[in-house]
């Protein structure tokens, strides 16, 4: 990926965000990209969650489960209200200027200064993406992923399910959900946080490798992915 970023003609400083070793290990695989055309920069921590900030961006980070210290990263990107068209045009502001109100920016139209207060709404609700990584399921993930966006939340929970078999039987339908792991972990709360179940369900472990949700409902629209 550093080559491909290389290649691409980026010049700017990269920052990279991992566990406690992540310099010496980025070092070790740089012997094959020994001239980068930009900088690196290491943050690496340390904490069991931590909060970086990242220009407009907040960074959670929060450690999961697995055989090595690893971490999932919740990323909040704040987006400004929505550009009013009509209150431009009713205060007479030029249109040249608008692009630059709009990205946050306050300019001067000769001895007149505008301001991005003049022509936005009220701030607009963050984009909110949650990223797991490699691990188990645990209940901090469910913490950090509440209120992000659906189609985000689909591809956490793709990452702890194995698979998924739907059943009718005795004109009742139910499924099977395979969790990677066995363990007796409670992961109804995690579910539900997504919007995926509403009741609760009892995990049962089939072999070392899954654990089974059995989960009567109607499904139509509940597991968008399958």
């Amino acid at each position: 990926m550093l080559l491909t970023m290389g290649n691409a003609e980026r010049t700017e400083p990269l920052t990279l965000i991992g566990p406690k070793g992540l310099e010496r290990v980025v070092g070790a695989l740089r012997v094959i990209a020994p001239e980068l055309p930009f900088s690196l920069r290491f943050i690496e921590l340390t904490e069991t969650r931590q909060q970086l900030k990242m220009g407009p961006y907040t960074i959670d980070a929060y450690r999961v489960n697995h055989n090595v210290v690893c971490y999932g990263y919740t990323i909040l990107i704040p987006r400004k209200g929505r550009f009013d068209v009509e209150r431009a045009r009713a205060q007479e502001i030029p249109q040249r200027f608008w692009k630059h109100l709009q990205m946050g920016e306050t300019v001067m139209d000769g001895d007149r200064v505008l301001t991005p207060d003049m022509v936005l709404g009220a701030a607009r609700r963050g984009l909110k993406v949650s990223y797991c990584t490699d691990t188990r399921p645990v209940p901090v993930i469910a913490e950090y992923a509440k209120d992000a966006q659906p189609e985000v939340l689909v591809t956490l929970i793709q990452t702890i399910v194995e698979r998924i078999y739907i059943v009718d039987k005795d004109d009742e339908r139910y499924c099977h959900i395979f969790i990677k792991g066995c363990s007796g972990e409670d992961y109804t709360g995690f579910f539900q946080t997504a919007g995926y179940i509403e009741d609760n369900s009892t995990s049962v472990c089939d072999s070392e490798q899954y654990s089974i949700f059995n989960i009567y409902t109607d499904f139509v629209g509940i597991f968008p992915f399958l």
